[in-house]
């Protein structure tokens, strides 16, 4: 599940944990075979995440990391892969010791071999998969076969693909992310608001900060700018001088040359109708 915030995500890792985990720290190929892995929150990282952010999502993490390879939205590749994965992945790298998978507009075996050179554990393919599934026969043995030929193509295993099989790089983390002995899954601590850019919970008395990852830092950012202004008597002196055009508090506005146009009685707006 990567698209939940991790903020929102305290009552899913609970249901993971109670589910069992994988192993720590885990391997690729264990970690999607492994019995205890039925359930697992998958942290999302994207290019606009900073350092402190991918030190808390690395931190609970318990499978693997979802990378985004580049900003936008997804859909099979349309253009290169970012030239800067290598030192996304790095930074990442610096945290965690759970494998790195990148999505995102990957298509082809150029392009997974592109994101494992670049020191990912393993690729995500979404997009380019629902066309191969649609593109054909509805007969579910011919959608399978297509799957296979497909997948056996980018991975160079089965189907007498000339190409043999990817491998990922051998990587050793900097640091471990600190684990909570008692579920043998990374403690969830994030870091201390800080007081001059933190605000209430979004959507007042409902909560919630269903935002995209790949949003969050920029958000926070907008929300410093925002606390910053309102603190700001020349912005509270450039916004007032707009009250006679804003009609503060509310007033009733003769719009005259519409009277005349039609003739009659005077027309009369609230300035809502700006």
């Amino acid at each position: 599940m990567v698209d939940l915030p991790p903020e929102e995500a305290k009552d899913f890792r609970d249901i993971c944990a109670s589910e069992g985990w994988a192993p720590n720290p885990p391997v690729f190929m264990e970690v999607l075979t492994h019995p205890w892995c039925r359930l697992s929150y998958i942290p999302l990282i994207a290019p606009s995440t900073s350092e402190a952010r991918i030190q808390f999502l690395a931190s609970i993490a318990d499978s693997f990391l979802y990378i985004v390879s580049k900003m936008g939205t997804t859909g099979a590749n349309k253009g290169a892969m970012n030239a800067a994965l290598p030192d996304l992945l790095s930074r990442v790298r610096q945290f965690t010791q759970c494998p790195l998978a990148v999505g995102f507009g990957i298509a082809t075996r150029e392009h997974l071999e592109t994101v494992i050179e670049a020191g990912a554990d393993g690729g995500v393919v979404g997009s380019k998969l629902v066309s191969v599934i649609q593109d054909g026969s509805t007969e579910a043995s011919d959608i399978a076969g297509r799957v296979r030929r497909y997948v056996s193509s980018l991975t160079g295993r089965g189907d007498g693909s000339e190409a043999g099989p990817i491998t990922s790089p051998v990587t050793s983390p900097a640091t471990t992310p600190a684990v909570d002995a008692t579920r043998n899954a990374p403690v969830l601590s994030p870091p201390a608001a800080d007081s001059a850019t933190s605000l209430p919970a979004r959507f007042g008395q409902f909560g919630g900060q269903y935002v995209p990852e790949a949003l969050v830092d920029c958000l926070v950012e907008l929300e410093a700018a925002h606390k910053a202004a309102l603190a700001d008597p020349l912005f509270w002196q450039d916004f007032e001088s707009f009250y006679g055009y804003m009609n503060r508090p509310s007033r009733l506005y003769l719009a005259e040359q519409l009277s005349k146009e039609v003739g009659g009685a005077n027309i009369w707006f609230k300035r809502e109708d700006l």
